[in-house]
């Protein structure tokens, strides 16, 4: 009997920023797209990992839309921003 794999998708986001009040209303917008993980840099506190994990029935492509929407809307004092997804 074979078992079926269930794939999970994530978004991952890296940014900096200076200011703790544009990394939480970023994270407070993200978070509508997905549960969601923040981690801070414990060497650079302005580094911040940001993991959106999808629902499985979500299209990865449009999630990864709704995360650069977001993102554009952001102001300038977050910088640096990398974003990639996978699929496990």
């Amino acid at each position: 009997m074979s078992e079926i794999r269930r794939h999970k998708s994530v978004i991952r986001i890296f940014f900096n920023t200076f200011y703790e009040s544009d990394a939480q209303d970023l994270i407070d917008k993200l978070s509508t797209i997905g549960e969601i993980r923040v981690e801070r840099s414990k060497n650079v506190p302005e580094l911040y990992y940001i993991e959106i994990q999808l629902p499985r029935d979500s299209d990865l492509s449009e999630a990864e839309g709704k995360v650069r929407e977001i993102l554009t809307k952001t102001p300038p004092s977050i910088f640096g921003v990398k974003i990639y997804s996978v699929k496990t």
